[in-house]
């Protein structure tokens, strides 16, 4: 009975119905450049509201003259 049983017990786990694949997860994006005068605050509520940050960079506008520049941020969340 012993060897019976331990011939058999292998092949169980095959003769079990396959589970569904877990369902791939769905995001939502945003792009966003908040000037450096408000750009903790922003970050502090992108955060608040479930935004997580996936990549920034520093921009400038182009104008050496000016001298304005900001972040510009790729932020995703996922969907529910």
């Amino acid at each position: 009975m012993f060897l019976a049983l331990s011939l058999v017990l292998p092949y169980v786990s095959v003769l079990r119905p396959a589970s569904a694949p877990p369902a791939a997860a769905r995001w939502e994006y945003k792009l966003e450049s908040p000037p450096d005068f408000i750009f903790e605050e922003r970050m502090a509520k992108y955060g608040r509201d479930g935004w997580e940050l996936v990549s920034a960079r520093r921009a400038t506008s182009g104008i050496a003259e000016s001298g304005s520049a900001s972040y510009e941020m790729i932020f995703k969340r996922r969907l529910p």
